[in-house]
């Protein structure tokens, strides 16, 4: 099945359905599973709340570093086996996780499970901006968004199922299965479309990609300015996996509870995810940055006066409703932005970059909570995104307009 456009241009549905759709939401089901799990497991092996918070910061910690290699490797060996290799570390990761007891084991396989989440993130980029005409390159970057959304929504309701027999690591389980699940399909999905290497030909004599230094240091002002700005993004949408479990323990909910709320919230974001493609393509990029940071800034004021189960769960859905409509974003702005030779290299420091807000955020507010309150972290870094809403429309007001088609 394709959509075509006016002129002519087709998007390989089938294809990307097979290829990359398929492992990312299966990949995205076992994060769905075990982010809630790892604050909880954390807390019931002893650790504090700011402790706590930081051992599940250690995932974006480790997508941070692991970004610029999976570039490299995906250039080298292409998708698939960096799709495919990437899975089976998550698998082993969660199942290390199940069997551990201590809060520096489940801290060190958060931190290898966030490299094996951003090479499969840079390897599924990769090939999406490979086989997607830029007219539908918004739509294909927030399908496949929505995707790992359903991922996100499955993923929590298998892990409440699997916490009533197991407690709170069976979600682990959960999680391992499906990153096994996820590195057969993207092995078996390509199939007669085998994935990109990584990097784009350009027409001509064939070129010798550049050095990753030389990549930095060419696109260095873009990736400290657009690159910057889409991190905010990153920052404020990696804080709900942090921030509404420590709050659903400060109202007594359980570790069921707080899987199921989790998966409301995925559902929400869900709904939104093809229209904010949609709208990107139509109108412009901006038309949706904008927005998403700043309902996502609003729904983190709204947690610290989360004093009972509803207030909380209307913080939790304007960040769902937030993440949802920024759906794809920062994925099609690195696509928009990377280059045609050493597509790969690009798209892995601009991983790096939007990484550093991913891994910042809840890193700053484990530090806030340590050194003030899980109120006062809350506030500031809502207060932050906001101002980090204002400093998007500022940067991407002469971006409003879509990719040249």
């Amino acid at each position: 099945m394709t959509a075509t456009p006016a002129g002519g241009e087709r998007l390989p549905w089938r294809r990307l359905a097979t290829s990359v759709l398929l492992p990312t939401g299966l990949a995205y089901l076992a994060q769905g599973a075990v982010l809630p799990a790892l604050v909880l497991t954390a807390q019931r092996f002893g650790a504090s709340p700011s402790t706590a918070a930081a051992v599940a910061a250690l995932v974006g910690v480790g997508q941070l570093g692991g970004s610029v290699p999976a570039g490299v490797l995906a250039a080298r060996y292409g998708d698939r086996r960096v799709l495919v290799g990437a899975s089976l570390v998550v698998c082993a990761c969660w199942s290390i996780a199940f069997a551990a007891s201590t809060v520096p084991v489940l801290g060190a396989v958060a931190l290898l499970a966030g490299a094996g989440a951003a090479a499969f993130n840079v390897a599924r980029q990769s090939h999406v901006v490979d086989v997607v005409p830029p007219a539908f390159r918004a739509r294909a970057m927030s399908t496949l968004g929505g995707v790992g959304r359903v991922g996100l929504l499955v993923g929590p309701l298998l892990a409440a199922a699997a916490q009533v027999p197991l407690g709170a690591r069976g979600a682990y389980l959960v999680g391992a299965g499906a990153g096994a699940l996820a590195g057969l399909a993207a092995w078996l999905g390509e199939r007669g479309h085998p994935l990109s290497t990584g990097t784009a030909a350009p027409a001509g004599p064939t070129r010798r990609p550049s050095s990753l230094v030389a990549v930095a240091r060419s696109n260095a002002r873009l990736l400290a300015t657009l690159g910057l700005a889409a991190a905010v993004i990153a920052s404020a949408r990696s804080l709900r996996p942090v921030l509404v479990p420590l709050w659903a323990v400060q109202v007594g909910l359980s570790a069921q509870a707080v899987s199921l709320l989790f998966a409301l919230t995925a559902a929400v974001e869900l709904a939104l995810s093809y229209p904010a493609g949609s709208v990107m393509d139509r109108w412009g990029r901006a038309w949706v940055a904008v927005p998403c940071a700043a309902l996502m800034g609003l729904g983190i004021l709204v947690l610290p006066l989360a004093a009972s189960v509803p207030g909380l769960v209307a913080g939790a859905v304007v960040l769902g409703l937030g993440s949802g409509l920024g759906s794809g974003v920062v994925k099609t702005l690195g696509a928009d932005a990377a280059p045609r030779e050493d597509r790969s290299a690009f798209l892995g420091l601009w991983v790096l970059v939007t990484d550093v807000g991913s891994s910042g955020g809840p890193l700053v507010a484990a530090g806030l909570t340590a050194a003030l309150s899980l109120a006062a972290a809350s506030t500031s870094l809502g207060l932050v995104t906001l101002v980090g809403a204002g400093w998007l429309a500022h940067l991407l007001r002469g971006s409003a307009r879509p990719a040249p088609r």
